[in-house]
């Protein structure tokens, strides 16, 4: 039996859309959002172009990203889930 060959991947949609819907979870930093994009197929020069309009619109900024992610660890997490209390039922 033949091996089927797999057509060459595309990318599906703009570059810049890509990015922006990625940072809408959370920040990321200029080489998070570039291998996002790069597992998406894109090219490079395709994702540097969607990179600089990101910075122009101050979409991303790594100094920016740094200082989110130090706040973020020193937050408290409450990891433990508290059990509900519930009150007596009155007979």
């Amino acid at each position: 039996m033949a091996k089927r060959v797999r057509p060459a991947a595309t990318p599906v949609g703009d570059a810049y859309e890509g990015a922006v819907r990625y940072l809408a979870g959370r920040p990321h930093t200029v080489a998070e959002i570039h291998r996002h994009l790069r597992s998406k197929k894109f090219d490079v020069e395709t994702i540097d172009h969607a990179i600089d309009r990101l910075r122009a619109q101050r979409y991303v900024d790594d100094e920016a990203f740094a200082r989110w992610w130090v706040e973020q660890s020193l937050q408290p997490r409450d990891r433990e889930v508290q059990p509900q209390v519930q009150a007596p039922i009155a007979a």
